[in-house]
């Protein structure tokens, strides 16, 4: 963004100046590599070591997403999904005692629709059930932006 030194005695032209300083560079960086990257190789590869430095992460990491928003609302680039590795992960979920019926049945009415209700014979304080770790394997979804822009 190119302004005069009287244009940029108002704010929002200072404020449009410091958003785009480096946009210049994302954009070459994307446009000159044309692969899916993800937000993370980007910062590295704009804002340098700085982007996972504990002082400025944040706000550097804000200002990759807003450039990557603006970019992505203009029809330069676009997003896509992608699986990551697995991760085994342990949450503490409610575990039903052996041999207990399930909370929920599924009903089917006359119309042939199919609904799930709470079990009208399942006795809450017959069948105690107690919170314990349960390990879950999951697959994270990765966003990765690639440049279609001219």
């Amino acid at each position: 963004m190119i302004a005069n030194i009287y244009e940029k005695t108002y704010v929002s032209v200072k404020n449009g100046l410091a958003d785009t300083e480096y946009l210049d560079r994302l954009v070459r960086i994307m446009y000159e590599n044309r692969e899916p990257m993800t937000c993370a190789d980007l910062g590295h590869r704009v804002f340098g070591d700085r982007y996972g430095s504990k002082g400025v992460a944040r706000s550097l990491s804000c200002r990759m997403g807003q450039m990557l928003k603006h970019l992505r609302q203009g029809g330069f680039i676009k997003i896509d999904e992608i699986d990551g590795a697995p991760v085994e992960i342990t949450t503490w979920n409610w575990v039903d005692p052996v041999g207990a019926p399930p909370k929920e049945i599924r009903v089917h009415d006359d119309d042939g629709n199919e609904y799930m209700i709470p079990n009208p014979k399942y006795d809450y304080s017959k069948y105690n059930g107690s919170f314990e770790p349960v390990k879950q394997t999951v697959i994270p979804k990765i966003k990765v932006y690639y440049w279609v822009g001219e």
